[in-house]
């Protein structure tokens, strides 16, 4: 999870490495737009993250997701976070490909819960304003 305002990180290390990267923005989204839902002829849809994840990818691969969260939007997450690494999509467990990483990039964890931030490796990114680099030198 990178943390702050300057989102340059994730396209330098994917340009370093050849890693496809994949952002989704986050805020405009339900989640059902986001995951997943059964419409009403019951048949599941798979939301736009769903659509993403589901794909196999041949090389390496970042899903950024951008974009506020809370609790609420981020918890169906944590089966993809803890050891199992699969998606629990309305009772489907997806496997994540070993070539996937999921990056989150917030302003903010304040909305997250703690049981989220200890899943997942935080980077807190400075503003570029903020920062002297002749201190850094």
């Amino acid at each position: 999870m990178i943390v702050g305002k300057n989102n340059s990180l994730v396209d330098t290390v994917a340009k370093a490495t050849g890693a496809e990267v994949v952002r989704i923005n986050r805020t405009p989204l339900s989640n059902d737009e986001f995951y997943g839902f059964i419409d009403n002829n019951n048949v599941k849809q798979d939301g736009v993250f769903t659509k993403v994840f589901r794909e196999r990818a041949d090389k390496k691969r970042f899903i950024v997701i951008e974009g506020e969260q809370d609790a609420c939007t981020i918890e169906p997450m944590n089966t993809i976070l803890d050891d199992n690494k699969k998606m629990d999509n309305l009772g489907e467990m997806i496997p994540m490909c070993p070539n996937t990483r999921i990056i989150f990039e917030l302003s903010s964890c304040d909305k997250l819960s703690p049981a989220f931030v200890s899943r997942v490796g935080v980077v807190m990114m400075e503003n570029e304003e903020h920062i002297d680099y002749k201190q850094k030198l």
